[in-house]
């Protein structure tokens, strides 16, 4: 475990780092990555599969919380690093997945090597791991569009592959809120993304008639999703007697696939939702 002087030393490198995040991505990583490596090699010696478990908690909470946040920039800047970081970025990643339990602040870590395996032309280890996601979570909308980004659109040289992967994906998802109706409601209205960028894909693909196919079921969601949330109410009623009192709407629920509202930059289930409940 980390003296109280090395946790200050360690706090004192890591706001450094952060005086250059909005500069100089390569200097944040150059600054932080000996941070992360400390923690990965004090860890080791106890064989702790929680990162922030050679802090003292109890003795310097502030620290505690200050570096869970950091853990998860860390990720951030090296998913904004694109290959500039490519070594330190692989061994972050592939590290955190193999050496430590998920956290709530390094829960896109997965996607990230993912992308980063794209940039670096492996794309049978990028595919095998947007697979294992996808089998892990089948009606994520936006891991099924992450994947299909790999091969299409305006700058993609693979529209007949991002097609394929949009239309399982549609399908999948589709199938996945018949079984659960549950998941209507946090998914379905999510689902016009993968119709707006398979519409983009046909139409580089010169499938106009489909891809306006595609993008009025896109505004059918739309139309579906603003009419489950509009609440109609009362004409005014200007008689001597007292108002009615209206029923109290609960605000739309968040999606688990939606940003957090917190403005983490993650999305919900991957940030708050274990908290919410």
């Amino acid at each position: 475990m980390f003296t109280e002087k090395e946790t200050a030393d360690l706090m004192k490198e890591m706001r450094r780092g952060y005086s250059f995040v909005e500069k100089n991505i390569d200097k944040t990583i150059d600054v932080w990555y000996p941070i992360w490596e400390k923690f990965v090699e004090e860890n080791r010696k106890t064989g702790s599969r929680n990162f922030l478990a050679c802090l003292d908690s109890k003795a310097n909470s502030r620290a505690y919380v200050s570096f869970g946040n950091w853990l998860g920039d860390l990720e951030m800047v090296f998913l904004n690093s694109g290959r500039g970081k490519a070594r330190e970025r692989e061994i972050f990643c592939t590290t955190m997945l193999g050496e430590f339990e998920r956290s709530w602040s390094t829960g896109n870590i997965e996607q990230n090597l993912a992308e980063l395996y794209y940039l670096l032309g492996k794309r049978e280890e990028g595919d095998a791991l947007f697979e294992k996601m996808l089998k892990e979570d089948p009606e994520d909308v936006y891991l099924w569009a992450g994947y299909a980004r790999e091969y299409g659109g305006r700058h993609g040289d693979d529209n007949e592959r991002a097609y394929t992967i949009y239309k399982r994906g549609i399908d999948t998802v589709l199938a996945e809120c018949a079984k659960q109706p549950e998941l209507d409601l946090l998914h379905y209205r999510d689902i016009d993304l993968l119709y707006d960028e398979i519409a983009e894909v046909c139409t580089i693909l010169g499938k106009t008639e489909e891809a306006d196919e595609w993008l009025e079921k896109s505004r059918a969601v739309s139309r579906s999703a603003e009419d489950r949330y509009t609440t109609v109410t009362e004409a005014p009623d200007f008689s001597c007697e007292p108002p009615k009192q209206q029923p109290i709407v609960a605000p739309p629920k968040v999606g688990r696939n939606d940003p957090c509202p917190c403005g983490s930059g993650k999305k919900y289930k991957k940030c708050c939702l274990n908290k919410a409940d």
